[in-house]
């Protein structure tokens, strides 16, 4: 009895003990059960946290394609107003030249008015020499008239055949005055026809001057024709440079608005390179808690593994109990002749021993469990390190593209700006092209004056010697 005894308190103490460790198993697979579930939820944090920062990756790369959309906009809008600029040179150019080529006409025939009006006055002052000259004629011819009318009164008075004895006596010498005064009239008559004759020549000169008049009335008249050419080619440059100025208006316009867009995207890229930063920061703390999660699943593998090597320890003293339970019911099952109280207490025991069977067996299927979630819990850590590395490896490449197009858009902004520069630069040329062509205008508009005032000149001119061969 004392050995029985003995045993039942052996049996009794190792039940015990299997019980207590039964117990610490159950609390750490509790406590492991809790640090699962927080791993969990770290984990969902983690992938809510992933998902927010794919969302900010994604807008990020619109907002870079909504940048490069802009930016190539605003490439083709200064391509247009690169060719709107060139074809207003090529149209400044050739109205500079028809306009100098109108100048050199309009200097021609000014020259050319000029060297008329020059022998104009030589013709009207020869003119009023050849008056004055037929005046004196006309004077002379009736001074000779009165000569002759005179000399011819005296040969009618001197009667040949008068028989005044003094008469007669002076007969020698009234013919010899006789003859004088024949030679005087013949030449007086000579005389006269010569001026006659010399009249008759001033009146052809002066036909030829009114036929001369007449033919500088005829270019004066071709020439005002050829003023009002110029003057409506004059009113065709004015609505030439008035568009030429609307059309610099209007890229001057639009170079503010490529000034507002070009501040506005200054501006952006600084709001992007902020965001980026932030993004780089951000992407620095998922780093460290991706090492911190790396180091809680290592100390989890860890722990998993301890308690793998508890389960396997638990399990060999486990089949160590079931070994000695299975010797001891042999034993007991040879001993019929103990008393009532051994067997009620053996039947309480395999009672007992069922119980903690039940116990061992309900402990394995949790140890199963416990296993496959292990695995499952492993599988999802092979996962979630593989979806971080996928993740890093999107970051980098994102980085990447973004500090490759943030170069590019640093390039076309700086292209941009010197072509904004060469736009001002055309803009300075036109202005100082524009200055030319008023100066040039105002010219133009001095000599049309001057051509004017010599026409007005030509035509008071004409209407004198038109007075003059009436009064002739």
């Amino acid at each position: 009895m004392s050995s029985q005894d003995e045993e039942l308190l052996e049996l009794h103490s190792r039940y015990d003990n299997l019980y207590k460790l039964n117990q610490n198993i159950g609390f750490e697979n509790q406590k492991l059960q809790n640090e699962i579930q927080t791993l969990k939820q770290t984990l969902c944090s983690f992938e809510t946290e992933n998902n927010e920062l794919n969302d900010q990756i994604e807008n990020l790369k619109n907002d870079l394609r909504t940048q490069f959309a802009i930016s190539q906009n605003l490439r083709q809008e200064n391509e247009f107003f690169e060719n709107q600029i060139h074809e207003c040179k090529k149209q400044i150019e050739s109205a500079a030249s028809y306009y100098n080529q109108i100048i050199e006409e309009n200097d021609l025939h000014i020259s050319q008015m000029q060297h008329k009006i020059q022998q104009n006055e030589y013709l009207t002052q020869e003119n009023h020499l050849y008056k004055e000259q037929i005046h004196s004629l006309q004077e002379d011819n009736e001074q000779l008239a009165q000569e002759v009318a005179n000399l011819q009164e005296s040969l009618n008075n001197h009667d040949p055949y008068t028989q005044d004895g003094k008469q007669l006596q002076n007969s020698d010498q009234n013919k010899h005055v006789k003859k004088q005064n024949r030679k005087k009239v013949k030449e007086l008559e000579r005389l006269i026809i010569k001026k006659e004759q010399e009249i008759s020549q001033l009146y052809s000169k002066i036909e030829d001057l009114k036929n001369y008049n007449q033919q500088m009335k005829y270019q004066s008249e071709k020439y005002e024709q050829n003023l009002s050419y110029l003057y409506s080619d004059y009113q065709q440059i004015e609505i030439e440079r008035n568009k030429l100025a609307s059309k610099i208006d209007s890229i001057q316009n639009s170079n503010e608005r490529f000034s507002t867009l070009q501040q506005q995207f200054s501006n952006s890229e600084k709001n992007k390179n902020k965001e980026f930063q932030s993004m780089k920061v951000q992407f620095d703390q998922l780093q460290m808690k991706n090492l911190q999660y790396q180091q809680q699943i290592q100390a989890i593998n860890e722990e998993l593994t301890i308690l793998t090597q508890k389960y396997s320890e638990l399990e060999e003293l486990n089949n160590q109990y079931l070994q000695e339970a299975e010797n001891f019911k042999d034993q007991l099952l040879e001993k019929d002749s103990l008393t009532d109280k051994l067997q009620s207490q053996l039947q309480q025991q395999q009672f007992k021993d069922i119980q903690f069977q039940q116990q061992i067996k309900e402990f394995n299927q949790q140890l199963k469990e416990l296993q496959q979630h292990k695995s499952d819990q492993q599988a999802q850590i092979a996962q979630l390190l593989k979806e971080n590395q996928i993740q890093a490896n999107q970051l980098s490449q994102v980085k990447d593209l973004q500090s490759k197009e943030l170069k590019d858009t640093l390039n076309q902004v700086e292209s941009l700006k010197k072509e904004r520069q060469n736009l001002i630069d055309l803009i300075k040329i036109k202005d100082d092209k524009y200055m030319d062509l008023e100066m040039k205008q105002k010219n133009s508009e001095n000599l049309i004056k001057q051509i004017q005032e010599e026409r007005i000149y030509l035509e008071q001119a004409e209407q004198y010697n038109i007075k003059i061969m009436q009064i002739l």
